[in-house]
């Protein structure tokens, strides 16, 4: 620094080689300021040094909290485990024997599904193994009804008459029937109700060695393709007596109402006199009724005319009311049935159709199980469809909705059987009318198989039926 800049105040600041001339008078002032600088940055440092220390704690505390996790959710877990355990075990105990009640209800309401085929023709049959007509008494439940398919027809008899002889009656008349569909080898309507009328006195003949017991039988329906037409439909004769029930369902899944059966009870006998214009067939058809009534009627200590008498004031009381009255007898009416298979009636009634049946459609048999409980034909519209949409038995889909009406309560608990019978479409190759079967089977139960070779099979399998929710 040279004596000139001395002596004007000028001093060097910082490293630089530049010279910054202060002002003495400036100077005490300028060296005041930098010391609070510096001062300043020293309680700064200072501040940050403080704050570096806190988060290394906080770090080290954050480690010791990461090793001591494992231990501390180990420990945890283990004490909730034996607080929570003994619930558990009994949450699981009682599960399973929830199950294993369930699968046993399930099995016993289920019954068999057999699935068949035969030249043209599918048939799914349900047998009833539960015995709903004696679920009040489980230790004693019966199945009477009887169901049976071969390739000679399909029969399904609602055996009645109780405990004791109800079964027996169905196994009879049953049996009887298919040694009449056996013997039929024509297409002739009249040789077919011949031969149906032939098995009706059979089982009449066979049901009079129970002597002793009530009075037995049942109601039957029996079934057989009697012709294949060249373009694949199947004239199908139906041979009935009682309330046993059949119907048509063409390809849509919609019910025919111009080809069902009309049951023999005393509604429907009340409606064909009503229906009746003619005087002199009108007094035939009420004289016929009371004698039906009559050859049925167990009262004891009344002559046959007496009963026939009775009968007579009571049908013409019926047919006088009118439609609204009828309507509220209906339920009542309906259970009475004025023809069936038993050992004491007189003049048997067996009634037969034939229908044809053209491919995709298809021929329904139940029993008054189920059609005393489900609503017809709205239920088996809706079975089909279901069944078509889900890949499921007919029959199966149908039970259900059984089940679902007997959990809602009010209706009557029965044996319940039937037959779905459906005309297979002839477009279809054999290979493929395969490949789809076997593909249908798969997905409904995997252990289901087609036979390659032979026109029909006893083969069957087990479908369980879904219970509805009792809770």
């Amino acid at each position: 620094m040279s004596q000139h800049d001395e002596q004007h105040g000028a001093e060097r600041i910082g490293p630089h080689e530049e010279t910054v001339v202060i002002r003495r008078p400036e100077l005490k002032e300028s060296r005041g300021l930098v010391t609070t600088l510096k001062d300043n940055w020293r309680s700064v440092s200072d501040a940050i040094s403080q704050r570096s220390d806190q988060f290394k704690g906080w770090l080290s505390g954050f480690r010791r909290v990461e090793e001591m996790a494992p231990n501390t959710a180990k420990k945890i877990h283990d004490e909730t485990t034996q607080i929570l355990q003994p619930t558990a075990s009994a949450v699981r105990a009682r599960k399973e024997v929830q199950k294993e009640q369930a699968m046993k209800d399930i099995a016993e309401a289920a019954g068999i599904i057999e699935l068949q085929e035969s030249d043209g023709i599918s048939v799914e049959t349900f047998t009833d193994s539960a015995g709903y007509r004696f679920k009040e008494n489980p230790t004693e439940r019966e199945n009477q009804d009887y169901v049976a398919t071969t390739e000679h027809g399909s029969v399904i008899v609602d055996g009645m008459g109780g405990l004791a002889n109800g079964r027996e009656a169905a196994m009879v008349i049953g049996e009887e029937f298919m040694i009449g569909l056996k013997t039929i080898k024509t297409h002739d309507e009249k040789k077919f109700k011949a031969a149906m009328q032939v098995s009706g006195n059979s089982a009449q003949e066979r049901m009079k060695a129970f002597a002793g017991k009530e009075i037995i039988g049942g109601a039957m329906l029996a079934t057989k393709v009697l012709e294949t037409l060249p373009n694949g439909s199947k004239k199908v004769g139906v041979a009935w007596s009682g309330d046993v029930w059949a119907g048509v369902i063409t390809p849509d899944g919609k019910a025919d109402k111009k080809r069902e059966t009309i049951d023999h009870s005393a509604l429907n006998d009340i409606y064909e006199i009503r229906a009746e214009t003619n005087s002199t067939k009108r007094e035939a058809l009420i004289e016929r009724f009371a004698e039906t009534i009559a050859n049925n009627d167990n009262s004891p200590n009344m002559s046959f005319e007496q009963k026939k008498n009775a009968s007579l004031s009571l049908i013409k009381n019926w047919v006088s009311k009118s439609e609204d009255e009828v309507g509220k007898l209906a339920p009542k009416l309906r259970m009475m049935m004025t023809h069936s298979i038993n050992n004491q009636e007189k003049d048997l009634k067996i009634d037969t159709k034939v229908w044809t049946l053209a491919p995709g459609e298809s021929l329904i048999t139940l029993t008054d199980g189920y059609t005393d409980v489900l609503k017809l034909p709205q239920d088996i519209e809706r079975s089909i469809k279901i069944a078509q949409q889900n890949n499921r038995p007919v029959m199966q889909v149908l039970t259900e909705l059984y089940l679902e009406a007997l959990n809602k309560g009010g209706v009557k608990e029965d044996n319940i059987g039937g037959t779905f019978m459906t005309v297979e479409i002839p477009e279809l190759s054999a290979n493929e009318l395969e490949e789809e079967q076997d593909e249908w089977a798969e997905k409904t139960n995997p252990d289901f198989r087609i036979p390659t070779e032979g026109a029909f099979y006893d083969e069957h399998t087990q479908y369980g039926i879904k219970l509805p929710n009792t809770k």
